[in-house]
């Protein structure tokens, strides 16, 4: 049954709690599917602000990211999707291009994969991931790099409380960071919920964007 909570995500959160109570014990073992969100129909809705720092100019901006195919292999999990907060990123033309991609996930990896043929592959579950299509690599641990590179070419991760405007509390979570020279990156993941912010900017451009999570659909 679908879970859509039209005003806030509330009600979602409130039936995630146990869960994500449990999800945080050393005792459990460890389930990168259930903890990365990806359910049949999960809509995460984002709004925010592009400003561009050398101009001063401000613009408004929203964002969708929503499963269209789920696949369940049950030695993987791939989910064809649309739509992802790092879109931001390519907002030059003043309009955001959404993607297409696919989360695969395999062990304790989630793969963030563009290519159309992989993507194919990957839905089928006849997909060998390459190092660099790493998207998370769970448990998030504090200090710990993942993505194409280690050291401060990769994202690195920082436990905290993440506070999330949609329902006016705080949860535990990780701020999980990228520097490079010409620009920097910060997102927030919540396990259960999924990526709460996006934050990127660009010292070249001088274009600094920040997406909150303003509405979560869980799906089926």
């Amino acid at each position: 049954m679908r879970n859509a909570v039209r005003t806030g995500i509330k009600i979602v959160l409130k039936a995630l709690f146990p869960i994500l109570a449990m999800s945080t014990s050393t005792a459990v073992a460890w389930d990168t599917s259930r903890i990365f969100p990806i359910n049949e129909g999960a809509k995460w809705k984002y709004t925010g602000m592009w400003e561009n720092i050398n101009t001063g100019k401000k613009t408004p901006i929203s964002l969708e990211a929503k499963v269209l195919r789920f696949v369940n292999g049950g030695g993987y999990v791939g989910a064809h999707m649309q739509g992802h907060p790092t879109d931001i990123e390519n907002i030059g033309s003043g309009e955001i291009v959404k993607s297409t991609y696919v989360y695969y996930v395999l062990g304790n990896r989630v793969y963030m994969i563009t290519n159309t043929y992989s993507m194919n592959s990957a839905m089928s579950g006849r997909y060998d991931p390459k190092e660099n299509e790493i998207f998370m690599t769970f448990p998030l641990r504090p200090g710990a790099y993942f993505g194409k590179m280690a050291g401060e070419s990769g994202w690195q991760v920082e436990a905290t409380t993440v506070p999330i405007p949609a329902i006016r509390c705080k949860m535990d979570g990780h701020r999980i960071i990228l520097k490079r020279e010409d620009r920097g990156k910060l997102m927030t993941f919540v396990p259960l919920v999924g990526i709460t912010s996006y934050q990127y900017i660009n010292y070249n451009t001088g274009d600094k964007i920040h997406l909150n999570l303003s509405e979560y659909i869980t799906g089926q």
